[in-house]
C-alpha cells in the first residue's frame, strides 16, 4: 500500500508521465509549506529564499515568474520543492508584509 497520495499516483499512473515530472512529484513528497524571506532577485530566472521558521541558510531557487513580482525582503508563503540539483517553487507564491503577517521579530 502506498504511504500518500504521491506514491499511490506514481505507483498507479506514473509511468504516463515524464521522467521530469515524476522526479518533481518525488520532491513534492517531502516539500513542506513555510514563509521564506526572499533576496537577490534575477528578474526572469532565480531568488534566494530564507525560511524564517526553519532558518538555516538561504537557497536559490530557480524560478521564472514569480521573480517578476517579488520585493527584496519581502516575505512569502511558498512550497520550496527539490527537483534533482534545483528548488523550485510548488504551486503558487503567496506574497504578504511583515507587519499583518506577525513575522516582524523572526527577521531580528
Amino acid at each position: 500500500m502506498a504511504k500518500n497520495a504521491i506514491d499511490d499516483y506514481l505507483k498507479r499512473r506514473g509511468w504516463k508521465e515524464s521522467a521530469s515530472v515524476r522526479t518533481y512529484m518525488a520532491g513534492l513528497r517531502h516539500s513542506v509549506m513555510s514563509p521564506y524571506e526572499v533576496s537577490d532577485i534575477v528578474r526572469g530566472t532565480s531568488f534566494l529564499a530564507r525560511d524564517l521558521i526553519r532558518g538555516g541558510e538561504p537557497v536559490l531557487i530557480s524560478e521564472r515568474s514569480a521573480t517578476q513580482s517579488l520585493r527584496p525582503w519581502a516575505p512569502i508563503a511558498a512550497r520550496v520543492v527539490p527537483v534533482g540539483s534545483r528548488m523550485q517553487i510548488g504551486g503558487g507564491v503567496l506574497a504578504f508584509d511583515h507587519e499583518t503577517s506577525g513575522l516582524s521579530e523572526l527577521r531580528e
